[in-house]
């Protein structure tokens, strides 16, 4: 979950960066109206909104788990503790969430192509 926030965190300053170079630039930085659906969705310079698998199981266990800790912990009468393999189960979810985020900025561009003889 710290994982997660700090993605999050690092994505929040890096849009603020964003519309400082904007303004810097004097472009218009536009700002689009916030959606349920932002949820499971990417958005990428110039193409339509994509569905992402990682957001969406993301949404899943975040749901998920939270149902089922407050109802194990209401039928208990107290805090349920979470099983350790349920734990290990998040930390791979949160794995899958990051590794798009960690290689998307990893790419390289192309090299130029050599002049023709």
């Amino acid at each position: 979950m710290g994982a997660s926030l700090a993605t999050g965190g690092a994505g929040f300053f890096k849009d603020g960066q964003n519309k400082a170079n904007a303004e810097k630039a004097r472009a218009v930085f536009v700002q689009r109206a916030l959606a349920w659906l932002d949820l499971v969705r990417t958005y990428k310079t110039g193409r339509p909104p994509e569905l992402s698998l990682a957001k969406a199981q993301m949404l899943f266990w975040a749901v998920f788990l939270l149902a089922l800790f407050v109802l194990k912990s209401i039928l208990e009468g107290a805090i349920w503790e979470v099983p350790w393999p349920l734990v290990f189960l998040m930390g791979f979810s949160q794995a899958g969430y990051l590794a798009p985020k960690l290689t998307e900025g990893s790419t390289t561009p192309p090299a130029p192509a050599a002049p023709a003889p």
